[in-house]
Order: C-alpha cells, then structure tokens, then sequence
C-alpha cells in the first residue's frame, strides 16, 4: 500500500496555529498571575469607569446673611423732618395706653443744637405723625390721655400750637390703639402687618415699615420695595428714602426708590443698626437720627 504524504503547506499552517496557541495561553497565564496579586498598600483602585449622560454637579452660590432686625417699642418710635427753609423738627413717639410722655424738638442750626418744643400744657400723650409745615412751621398728629387724636399746628416756631381739623383731613398715620390700622383721609386700611412702624407721607406718597421690609401704598394696596432689614422711611415727593442694614456696611445703608427704581446704597457707617432711628431727605442730602448720633450724609 502507498503511504499518503502531508503536503507542506498544510503542516506548515499546523505548525503556526500550535506556536499562536502557545502565545495565548502564556499570555492568559500572566494576567492571571497579575490579577491574584495584592494591590500594594499606598496605592489607591481606580474607579470602574461609567459610560452614559453625567448630571452636573450643581454649585452653590453663598447667599450674604444679614442679621435680623427688631423694631424698637413703639412708645420710642423716632420722628424727623426738614422744612424748605432747612429748620428741622423731631419727635419721639411716647405712648398714649401707657402714660410715657412724648418729645418734640426744633433745630434752625442743621442739628446742632436743639430745642424741646413739645405742646404737654395741651395734655397730648403721644404723637403719631410730625411735618415740616409752611416754611419754617410744623404740624403733627397728637393723641390724649384716652388715645383720642388731633391735629396740631404751630406758627410760633414750636412756642405754641393748636388744634386744626385740616391737619387730620390730610393726613396718613399708625392708629394710636392699633399698629395693625392705618388712618388714611379716605378712611382706615389695614397695614401689611400687625405692627407697622415709620409711617411717612408726601402728598400721594405713603411710606412704612412692616416686618422690616418698606412698602408704598399704590391704589390702595401696599408693595414691597424688595429691600429688607429696613428700620427707617422718609418721603420727598415722589421719592422714598429707605435706611436699612446692609451685608455689606457696618452700619445704615440708605437707598432711595423713585418710580420703583431703587438707587445703590450710601453706607453710614457710624450708626447702630439696633438703636432708635429715624431719617430726613431734602434735595440731594439725608439726615439720619440715630441714636444719639444725629448725621447729614450726601447721596
């Protein structure tokens, strides 16, 4: 019988698949080997790469922490205002339920110095309201012992002072009994707040505080301005002068809003956000009575 040869290149592909055999085989024995080794002690596993959409993550941004503001008790509500000759009048509030006298005093040298003008012979108890009036003159909203209220006015600089009905026909003011109520000459409305404080007013302007923020009353409704930690308003016009704690001043920041526009800030920095404040506007200045502090302060 005939012996069948090989022919050669079929052995020679035999002989390529063993050696390509052989190489994969060490091959799988090293990783192995590899694999069950520990991992040294200094040395920290790689994360087991994910594969798909990555939701960012989201970055905060520090929000400015301004410390809370407490009003000051009523009967130490502060009141300030400037005539158009410069002659400037302040009151502070007293309180007609708990027999605490009021204070009303009179300036013609810019604030330094001071008269007390207050009208006690007339028995009023309290004030709610305090305005320049007719040059160098003044008015205020008075109340009595029973917290019943008046309108006064004086053409003595402050010596005298008597009662005017047309004083309450015009004006805007913080019900005596009632921090929650607010006399308009259209009748009461309630005040955005149980305890408003700083009530201002110019002609169709009204101003006050309610829970440390300033709001104007806009067809008969109040809006916030938007600032918050506000302890003082004035009104000139159609502008409103807010003086309110800022993150930024260590001390009153004012800021004036005018057709909802609201300024930068000035910062008083020597005020005590904490004290009794009241504050004044007249043409580009700001007095601000604070304390024990009385400041002009340009803007």
């Amino acid at each position: 019988m005939a012996r069948r040869l090989r022919s050669r290149p079929t052995a020679w592909i035999s002989a390529v698949v063993v050696v390509a055999l052989t190489v994969v085989v060490g091959v799988l024995a090293v990783v192995a080997i590899d694999r069950s080794r520990p991992a040294p002690a200094d040395e920290s596993l790689a994360p087991i790469p994910t594969f798909g959409a990555v939701s960012p993550q989201p970055t905060s941004t520090p929000t400015p922490t301004i410390a809370p503001v407490t009003p000051v008790a009523r009967a130490e509500e502060r009141f300030l205002t400037v005539s158009s000759e410069g002659v400037l009048w302040r009151g502070i509030a007293g309180s007609c339920a708990d027999g605490i006298a009021p204070l009303i005093e009179r300036s013609a040298d810019g604030g330094d110095s001071w008269n007390d003008v207050t009208p006690l012979y007339l028995g009023i108890t309290q004030i709610a309201r305090l305005d320049a009036f007719a040059g160098t003159q003044a008015q205020t909203v008075a109340l009595y012992e029973d917290c019943a209220v008046d309108g006064l006015r004086t053409f003595t600089q402050g010596r005298f002072w008597e009662s005017y009905e047309e004083v309450l026909a015009t004006s805007a003011f913080i019900g005596g009994d009632d921090a929650g109520q607010v006399v308009t000459p259209d009748g009461a409305i309630g005040a955005p707040c149980t305890e408003a404080r700083a009530l201002r007013g110019d002609g169709d302007t009204v101003a006050l505080i309610c829970d440390a923020q300033a709001f104007a009353l806009v067809d008969d409704e109040w809006e916030a301005f938007g600032i918050v930690g506000a302890v003082a308003v004035a009104v000139d016009g159609a502008t409103v002068l807010v003086a309110h704690v800022s993150s930024d001043c260590a001390g009153l920041a004012l800021s004036t809003v005018t057709d909802g526009a609201t300024s930068a800030a000035t910062c008083v920095e020597d005020t005590d956000v904490a004290a009794p404040t009241a504050i004044a506007l007249a043409d580009s200045s700001a007095f601000v009575w604070n304390g024990e502090a009385f400041i002009t302060v340009p803007l």
